[in-house]
């Protein structure tokens, strides 16, 4: 169909266009059909087609009619009356000259525009604006627009009606506009019936200031919005492929029947800031979410079927909702950013979800608990539990096998004990006090505002931390393996403080630990292995091409933190550091990483008594300031420690052995400290970057490497100037400074012996200068002695 549309609006001709009628056999209904038949049909083969037969057309330059006389003028038949209105048809009207094909505005008299194909234009295909209520009929037209020509970006709607009360749009085609398909504006009791729209840019129809009738549409691409209106009536649409279904927002007392809303990305259904709204017996399969309220009151949602999508109502700052005989499949019923009060005025009942096992689909309850109280949970096959205000409740050996819903729902609850249950699904806690999650296994978990939460030897997916403290994370392992899909992140959080994560183990994920913006962290006596990562976001606003997200653990913008006696093992990153500050990392193995540590723009950190084994890069310090690295083990690394645009660190009693670069200081690093430490076999001790200065090496033992050291700059101290004391050189054998490799022609003037004892007590520039005394002196006594020989002779020869 779309194929042949486009060549009518290249063509500019005659095209005989047949389309048979819409097979949908969606009545309304009172009630949903409970049988089985009802909930197996195939919604996929559902497809919608209106009847557009569009003959004869003759070609037509652009319209503009403002005034009553003018519909003469063009010879239009008919007579302006309601009996008899100024038939506008049969035309095709292609420019991209005008803004519009057919205006019309400021009339009184009856007219239909109808059967005609208008493309290309900038602003809209058809505008009737400020026409006398009743009076515009647009009947059956192919509105074709189009993004960009001749580098020109048009704006267009197909059909825009403004100020114009009681229009009727019957049976319009309008596809590939840049803005809206139809757009009606303040233009009250009007109807937009069996219209299709099909890859608009904005959406397929906007109702704006209006009290509308919109009837069996078929909209692909993003569906319908409702702005600032009242009560209008959406019934029988379907909306399909990409973005969102219908949307209603700023309006009151709308209703929502018998809609189908299939493969919107985003939601089937929103309503926001919408009040005593109406949504019953509507399909949404496969959205993000299948219904949204946000801040919307006194709203109905009732006898709909929401399935497959990741959430089936979402219920957001809205109170006085009531969800009733509602059916559900593979999603349910969450509550975002909700308080006490949404909860107190939300009412449930007779609402289920589907569920298959073994291969036999369920119906299971779906229950809103409020004000239980030191009882443990009765046993049913509860299909999704939602707890509000509840305090000593024991929830114990159940299983949920919903999947991708969150099946239980814990807020402002206190004293909760989760105990030896199997959750395929998600499970939330909002608000909750002093509870215990205990040897569970869970798909995922979030938990967010909660305080004093102990989550300890569950199996767990995936866990998500939000504005909590003191939660303690311990003796977890991940359950990876058994996915088909790899967690993302094991274990997320954002912005928390006073966190302990202890004793877990995880492994083959993206990321075992990604926090942000969070304090006082405790992460102790893990292991994580395998953890490869991949590039992509590290926040919501900064994203780094070459920051690769991943690993064991990754931090960003977190303050004083500890990692201490972790095993970190293979994987792209051991441990990331990106705008932290009063970071330690004390006593971890980490072995075979692409960078055991990275510190990007973080200052104040601690990296002490840590094992550092076959890395490439165990250490990587990039623009980072005040890192103090000491008592670290570096072995069989290809470099153990890389400095880059990093100023005043200190190296200090660190064991550097068999690398192939033990140091190495690149561009713009200055004034860092290199002391006391031990360099031993490898291809090079340290290295210095043209571009380095002012840093300062000494009492180090650079024993048998390959090259002891190179410095290109030549700008750099290589002894301590209070005590003029360099390094001890296994190589060095002579009384005279050492000469260091490279372009910079840079010596250790002081150089020490095993016991870090200078050689030589006399400087060497003072025995050049004694030398060149005693030759002066030596100089001068023989020309003494000449001349007093001289002087002899003349005596003598006076004498005679």
């Amino acid at each position: 169909m779309y194929r042949i549309l486009r060549k009518l609006s290249i063509l500019l001709v005659l095209i005989s266009l047949l389309i048979l009628p819409s097979t949908l056999s969606f009545q309304s209904k009172q009630h949903i059909d409970r049988s089985s038949n009802y909930h197996k049909k195939s919604l996929e083969s559902i497809e919608f087609q209106n009847s557009l037969p569009l003959l004869n057309l003759i070609p037509q330059n652009p319209i503009f009619i403002d005034s009553d006389e003018d519909f003469v003028h063009y010879n239009f038949p008919g007579n302006g009356s309601e009996d008899e209105p100024y038939i506008i048809e049969n035309f095709v009207i292609n420019s991209t000259i005008k803004d519009y094909g057919i205006i019309i505005k400021s009339t009184s008299k009856f007219f239909a525009i109808r059967n005609c194909f208008i493309g290309k234009c900038f602003e809209a295909c058809i505008k009737i604006d400020n026409v006398k209520a009743g009076t515009a009929s647009i009947i059956n037209n192919i509105c074709k627009g189009f993004f960009m020509i001749d580098n020109l970006t048009s704006q267009n709607h197909g059909i825009f009606v403004n100020n114009s009360p009681n229009s009727t749009l019957i049976q319009n085609r309008c596809n590939s506009n840049s803005r809206y398909g139809i757009y009606v504006l303040s233009s009250p009791n009007s109807t937009i019936n069996e219209c299709f729209t099909d890859n608009d840019d904005l959406g397929g129809i906007l109702l704006e200031e209006s009290n509308n009738s919109i009837i069996k549409n078929s909209i692909s691409g993003k569906g319908i919005k409702v702005e600032r209106s009242i009560s209008c009536l959406i019934i029988n649409n379907t909306c399909t492929e990409y973005g969102y279904g219908i949307q209603i927002s700023n309006s009151d007392f709308c209703e929502l029947l018998n809609n189908i809303i299939m493969k919107t990305y985003d939601f089937g259904i929103r309503l926001s800031k919408a009040r005593f709204s109406k949504i019953r017996n509507n399909i949404c399969n496969r959205s993000g979410s299948g219904i949204y309220l946000a801040d919307s009151e006194n709203t109905t949602i009732e006898e709909n079927y929401l399935l497959n999508g990741v959430h089936g109502v979402v219920i957001q700052e809205s109170m006085n909702t009531t969800i009733l005989d509602n059916r559900f499949r593979s999603s349910g019923i969450n509550f975002e950013k909700s308080t006490k009060e949404v909860f107190e005025t939300t009412e449930l009942d007779n609402n289920s979800v589907e569920v298959s096992e073994d291969g036999i689909w369920k119906n299971k309850e779906i229950v809103l608990i409020k004000n239980m109280e030191n009882q443990i949970f009765p046993e049913s096959d509860y299909g999704q539990i939602i707890l509000f205000n509840c305090s000593k409740v024991y929830i114990k050996n159940f299983e949920f096998s919903s999947y991708g819903l969150f099946e239980l729902e814990f807020f402002l609850c206190k004293n909760i004990d989760f105990t030896g249950n199997i959750v395929k699904g998600k499970i939330k806690l909002d608000n909750v006090t002093e509870s215990r999650i205990n040897s569970n296994t869970i798909n995922k978990l979030k938990i967010e505002n909660c305080y004093n939460i102990i989550i300890e030897a569950n199996k767990i997916l995936r866990t998500e931390l939000y504005k909590s403290a003191r939660i303690t994370v311990q003796n977890n392992s991940d359950i990876s393996e058994s996915q088909e899909n790899e967690a993302f992140t094991w274990l997320f959080i954002s912005n928390c403080q006073e966190l302990n994560i202890t004793s877990n183990t995880c492994q083959k994920v993206d990321c075992a630990i990604f926090a942000r913006h969070s304090l006082s962290l405790n992460i102790r006596n893990n292991s994580f292995s395998e953890n490869y990562g991949r590039k992509g976001f590290i926040d919501d606003k900064l994203y780094f091409e070459w920051f690769l997200f991943g690993g064991s653990i990754e931090l960003f913008n977190c303050t004083k933190t500890l990692v201490e006696d972790n095993n970190l093992s293979r994987g792209n990153k051991g441990v990331s550091l990106f705008l932290c500050y009063d970071f330690h990392l004390r006593n971890n193995f980490v072995e075979d990483y692409g960078k055991g540590v990275h510190l990007y723009h973080s200052e104040t950190n601690y990296i002490t008594d840590n094992q550092f084994l076959k890395n490439r890069m165990s250490i990587d310090v990039d623009r980072s300031d005040f890192t103090q690295i000491s008592n670290n083990t570096f072995s069989e690394n290809s470099y153990g420690m890389y400095l880059h645009d990093s100023d005043s660190n200190v190296i200090i009693h660190n064991k550097i052995l068999r690398n192939e670069y033990g140091i190495a200081l690149m561009e713009e690093c200055c004034n860092n400290l290199i002391q006391y430490n031990i360099i031993e076999e490898n291809e090079l001790g340290i290295y210095l970057h043209t571009e380095t200065k002012e840093n300062i090496i000494h009492h180090n033992y650079f024993i048998n490497n390959t090259q002891q050291a190179e410095d290109d700059s030549g700008k750099n101290i290589w002894y301590e100037e209070s005590t003029e004391e360099g390094n001890y050189w296994s190589d060095h054998n002579k009384k005279k400074p050492y000469e260091i490799a490279g372009d910079g022609e840079a010596v250790d003037p002081y150089p020490l012996n095993e016991y870090f004892e200078r050689i030589t007590r006399v400087n060497y520039s003072m025995n050049v200068f004694s030398f060149f005394i005693l030759i002066s002196i030596i100089l001068r006594r023989r020309r003494t002695k000449k001349r007093k020989k001289n002087n002899m002779i003349v005596r003598d020869r006076n004498f005679h």
